[in-house]
């Protein structure tokens, strides 16, 4: 994070004294970031507390690599750093309650979209069976509703009133169908687009071809972002967490999002946590990621 001091420089001429003033950038690491916990959403399961104890975690792992203070913490800081709930979370909520796994391997890949496929298909099915009950039930009601029209114009029989009152139970009940089959489809569609978004996780953090995978429908985004760092010209900096399914994912996560907010950019090592992509499962720091902040930081 870049703040300014001014340099005062004076100097002095034959008019007289001159005074100049020269606003430079603070050097990177020159002065500690302060960071303070905002939200953090309950749907995620940890408690304020745990998610600041994992933030102090992440940036303890580049202090020591630095061997000086760059973070402190505060009540409101310079980076204000929360834990957003939103569809990304949702979504690996549901294949964990599915109990599927994402892996980078092919066999694993291969397996997932026969389960996706598996899925759309009896989904395909369910909606065609739902258009069918719903094309009897109008037919039926239409039907009843002439039936209606003629008892109240008196030209219906008290036969035709008992086949009335039978045929509004038997379109209560279609309505009650419908609205059983309405709730399935919803349930199904996400799990369906769930194991979309399991498919392209697989093929997005583990870096595949897509060629080979070229059956996954709709365009893959270039990153998956577990977690966001926004710089604002004002000061406001915020870290946002996304998802994480561990501890060690969450502070992976942190660790990365407190890179950036450092000045680090992404390296090109698939290992490290300042990687473009998520596919550190250990949560700390490596080699390439050390070298880095102390080429920004210039250190030894």
């Amino acid at each position: 994070m870049l703040k300014k001091f001014i340099i005062t420089v004076f100097g002095l001429g034959a008019i007289g004294l001159y005074i100049y003033f020269l606003v430079l950038p603070t050097p990177p690491c020159s002065k500690p970031v302060t960071y303070g916990i905002g939200t953090v959403d309950t749907r995620f399961g940890i408690t304020k507390d745990a998610f600041s104890s994992a933030a102090r975690e992440a940036v303890g792992q580049w202090e020591q690599a630095a061997g000086k203070h760059l973070f402190t913490e505060a009540l409101v800081g310079d980076v204000m750093v929360s834990a957003v709930y939103d569809k990304r979370q949702e979504v690996r909520d549901r294949l964990d309650k599915m109990g599927v796994q994402i892996a980078g391997d092919k066999e694993s890949f291969t397996a997932l979209q026969k389960k996706h496929d598996a899925l759309a298909a009896a989904y395909d099915t369910a909606i065609r069976t739902y258009e069918t009950v719903y094309a009897r039930y109008t037919a039926e009601d239409a039907l009843y509703k002439e039936g209606v029209a003629r008892l109240h114009s008196g030209s219906a029989t008290r036969d035709d009133s008992r086949l009335l009152e039978t045929k509004r139970l038997a379109i209560n009940a279609m309505v009650d169908e419908l609205a059983i089959r309405k709730a399935a489809l919803k349930e199904q569609l996400l799990s369906v687009n769930a194991l979309a978004e399991a498919l392209n996780q697989s093929v997005q953090q583990h870096n595949t071809a897509v060629d080979d995978f070229n059956t996954v429908s709709g365009t893959l985004p270039k990153e998956y972002e577990g977690g966001l760092y926004k710089s604002a010209a004002d000061g406001n900096n915020t870290v946002a967490i996304f998802t994480f399914t561990s501890h060690a994912e969450l502070v992976g996560l942190l660790a990365h999002e407190f890179g950036h907010a450092l000045g680090l950019g992404h390296v090109e090592d698939p290992h490290a946590i300042m990687y473009r992509l998520n596919l550190s499962n250990t949560g700390r720091i490596n080699e390439t990621d050390v070298q880095a902040l102390k080429l920004l930081c210039v250190l030894k």
